[in-house]
C-alpha cells in the first residue's frame, strides 16, 4: 500500500465583485463569506463546565444522576454516569437531551401536551416527553441541549438548569 494522501484545501479568491458574487476576503487557508452566518457553538471546556456544575447539585442533593450535553443537532458531545446510577438513566438522559435539541424546547413541554390530551404527540419522531431535557439557547439560537436522567423529573430538570447556568458567567 502507499502513503496516506494527506490533501490541503486551498481557497481561490473571487475574481468578479458584482452583487451576485462578492470578493471573499482570505485569511490563511480560511474562506470567510459575507453570506454565511456565524453562531456560538458548545466547546469541550463549555461541556466540562456545564457538566461540574450539574454534577455539583446532584451531589448537594445526594442525586446520583446520568447528564448528557448534545450539540444542536442532538449528537453526544459529553457525559457522565454518576456512581449509583443506571446503565438505563444513560440512555434515558441522552434520548431527553436529544429531543431538547432538535426540537428545541423542554421535554416538559412534551410532557405537558400529552398530560393536556394531545396524546398524537406520542407519535412524534424521536420525542422523549419526559421533564429533564433542556434546550441550550445563546443569543436566540439553540447550540445545543441537557439531558438528565436519574431521579424525579422535575429534580433532573433542577440539574440540567444548574448545569446551563454556568455559560452566563
Amino acid at each position: 500500500m502507499g502513503k496516506p494522501c494527506h490533501a490541503r484545501a486551498t481557497a481561490v479568491p473571487i475574481e468578479s465583485t458584482g452583487a451576485d458574487r462578492p470578493t471573499v476576503p482570505l485569511r490563511g487557508d480560511t474562506v470567510y463569506s459575507p453570506r454565511m452566518k456565524t453562531r456560538a457553538m458548545l466547546t469541550l471546556e463549555d461541556c466540562k463546565r456545564m457538566s461540574a456544575a450539574a454534577e455539583a447539585e446532584a451531589r448537594k442533593n445526594n442525586w446520583n444522576v446520568c447528564v448528557a450535553i448534545l450539540d444542536d443537532g442532538g449528537h453526544l458531545l459529553h457525559l457522565i454516569r454518576m456512581d449509583g446510577a443506571t446503565p438505563a438513566n444513560s440512555r434515558i438522559a441522552i434520548e431527553k437531551g436529544r429531543t431538547a435539541a432538535e426540537t428545541r424546547r423542554s421535554t416538559a413541554m412534551w410532557e405537558e401536551r400529552i398530560k393536556s390530551g394531545r396524546t398524537a404527540m406520542l407519535k412524534m419522531p424521536g420525542v422523549t416527553p419526559v421533564q429533564g431535557g433542556l434546550p441550550i439557547v445563546i443569543d436566540g439560537e439553540c447550540i445545543g441541549a441537557v439531558g438528565v436522567s436519574g431521579v424525579q423529573s422535575h429534580e433532573d430538570e433542577q440539574i440540567a438548569k444548574a448545569g446551563i447556568s454556568v455559560l452566563g458567567q
